[in-house]
């Protein structure tokens, strides 16, 4: 008789180590007090913000397969004395982890194929799943899209496989546009450079391509230099980002909402 068929006929035989358990048991532990240290010790370094993704995505990768693999040794384990049934049992892990898994599992292979085509590549901007913007990153299992209202919009590649995706790719030749922007009174200069590459890079008519400058210059005031993708749309960037300066004063004035 095949161990499959012992197994169906006799369940009643199998025994689960005593000793098998308490290993599994401290083998996991052991594991999640190592990557809870590795993620603290990731949020307290001080490394760049790009650096920091990547590593973020490196040991959530690494994470996946440590699990994966502290749950099929389970199997030889906790069935350490009966050694034919742990093919069995492996299978089975191995099958339930995977259907767990599946739609990880399968955004990672669209995103495979997606990438591979060349769909699409940061600065596009974009209609896809209901989502209208530029993209910012190519991920491993999503499409990462910044709105037009600032948002960033998590796009599963399984979702884009399905649909139709309207593109405009980002244009290198661009007008530059410069203006004086006297920065308001009270309001670190670093508050409003960021709301000014805020409200340019979420612009229709702004060229991600070119990122925009602002220059201190004598007085105080700021220069601004914008790139836009149309020589008639500067002035109407221009606007945008006098509007998004002014909204930083109105938040900081006592009793803004």
């Amino acid at each position: 008789m095949t161990p499959l068929l012992a197994l169906a006929a006799a369940p009643q035989h199998l025994e689960i180590s005593a000793i098998g358990v308490i290993v599994f048991l401290a083998v996991g532990l052991g594991l999640i007090g190592l990557f809870q240290g590795l993620r603290y010790l990731l949020r307290v370094s001080r490394v760049s913000r790009r650096r920091r993704v990547a590593f973020h995505t490196a040991l959530t990768v690494l994470e996946t397969v440590a699990g994966l693999a502290y749950i099929v040794s389970a199997v030889p384990m906790l069935f350490r004395g009966q050694p034919e049934y742990s093919p069995y049992f492996a299978v089975l892990v191995v099958v339930a982890v995977v259907w767990v898994s599946w739609v990880a599992i399968r955004d990672l292979i669209h995103g495979v194929f997606f990438k591979a085509g060349r769909t699409c590549r940061p600065g596009d901007r974009v209609v896809a799943g209901g989502v209208e913007g530029r993209v910012q990153r190519l991920g491993y299992r999503v499409l990462e899209v910044l709105t037009p209202q600032g948002d960033e919009v998590l796009v599963p590649y399984s979702q884009l496989a399905r649909g139709t995706i309207t593109r405009r790719a980002a244009d290198v030749g661009a007008v530059r546009h410069a203006f004086l922007l006297d920065p308001p009174a009270g309001v670190p200069v670093t508050a409003i450079t960021e709301a000014v590459e805020l409200a340019t890079f979420t612009h229709h008519w702004a060229s991600v391509a070119h990122p925009t400058q602002v220059t201190l210059v004598a007085g105080g005031a700021l220069e601004v230099a914008i790139y836009a993708l149309d020589p008639l749309r500067g002035p109407e960037i221009e606007a945008a980002v006098r509007r998004a300066a002014a909204r930083v004063q109105s938040d900081r004035e006592p009793g803004a909402a």
